[in-house]
C-alpha cells in the first residue's frame, strides 16, 4: 500500500507542476497583470545598486510585458520606468532608454487614453531623447503631442492657465528643433508663437516666467532670416502691444 501511494505521489507532482506553471503564465499573460510594474521596480532596483549587467534583461522583460488595465498600477510602473530611463540617458544608453520611454507613453495610453494630461511629461521627456538621438522627426511629432494636450488642458480647466507658460517653452523648443531640420519657415512662424503666447501670459498674471530666453530665440532667428535692428525692435514692440503687455 505505501508502495502505491509513493508513486501516486510522484504522478502528482508533475502534474501539479505543470498546473503551477501554466497558472503563472495565465498570470502574466492576463490584462490586469502587474507583472509590467513588478519588473518595472525590480528593474529601479537594481540600477540604483549599480547592478547594470543585470538590469538590462529585466528592463527588457518590463519593456515586453502585457499592458496593464489598473490606472494606479499603470501610474506607478510608469513612475518606477522613468527612473530607470534617466539612469540608462546617464549611461548614455540611449536606445534602450528609448524603448523605455516608449513603453511609458504606452502603459499610460492603455489606461488614461491618448489625451490626458498625465502623458504631457512623458511625451516631452521622450521627445528630447529622440532629439538627442537625432532622430528630429519622431521628437517632433511627440513634442507636438505634448503641446497639444497641454493646451487641451488649459481650454478644459481654468485653473491650470498658468501652464500657459510651460507651452510657450514648448513652442520654443519646437522651434529650435524645426529649425535644426531647416525648415525656417515653419520655425519662425513658431518662434513668434512662442513669442505670443508667454507675452500673454505675462500680461494676464504680471508673472515673468522664463520670458527672456523665448524672446532672445525669437530675435535669433529674425537676425538669422536677415532682419534689421530696426525691425526686430519693431516686431518685438509689435508683439508685446498684441499681447496687452506694455514695455518696461
Amino acid at each position: 500500500m505505501a508502495k502505491k501511494r509513493l508513486q501516486l505521489q510522484w504522478l502528482i507532482l508533475p502534474v501539479a507542476g505543470l498546473l503551477v506553471w501554466a497558472g503563472v503564465r495565465a498570470y502574466r499573460n492576463q490584462p490586469g497583470a502587474e507583472i509590467g510594474k513588478d519588473y518595472a521596480t525590480a528593474a529601479m532596483e537594481r540600477m540604483a545598486m549599480r547592478d547594470y549587467e543585470g538590469a538590462i534583461p529585466v528592463i527588457q522583460q518590463a519593456v515586453d510585458a502585457p499592458m496593464p488595465v489598473s490606472k494606479e498600477v499603470a501610474m506607478l510602473e510608469s513612475v518606477n520606468l522613468a527612473t530607470v530611463a534617466k539612469a540608462l540617458e546617464t549611461r548614455s544608453d540611449l536606445a534602450l532608454a528609448e524603448q523605455v520611454r516608449q513603453r511609458i507613453v504606452l502603459v499610460l495610453e492603455s489606461t488614461v487614453g491618448r489625451e490626458d494630461p498625465s502623458l504631457i511629461a512623458s511625451l516631452d521627456a521622450l521627445a528630447v531623447l529622440l532629439s538627442a538621438e537625432g532622430k528630429s522627426t519622431e521628437a517632433e511629432i511627440a513634442l507636438r503631442r505634448s503641446i497639444s494636450i497641454a493646451e487641451k488642458q488649459i481650454r478644459d480647466d481654468p485653473a491650470m492657465a498658468d501652464r500657459e507658460a510651460f507651452v510657450a517653452l514648448q513652442y520654443s523648443r519646437l522651434a529650435e528643433l524645426l529649425a535644426k531640420q531647416g525648415r525656417l519657415d515653419d520655425a519662425e512662424a513658431t518662434h513668434r508663437r512662442a513669442v505670443s503666447t508667454i507675452y500673454r501670459y505675462h500680461a494676464r498674471t504680471g508673472k515673468n516666467a522664463g520670458e527672456a530666453a523665448i524672446e532672445a530665440a525669437y530675435v535669433k532667428i529674425l537676425i538669422l532670416r536677415g532682419r534689421s535692428s530696426s525691425e526686430v525692435t519693431a516686431e518685438i514692440a509689435r508683439q508685446k502691444q498684441e499681447a496687452g503687455l506694455k514695455e518696461e
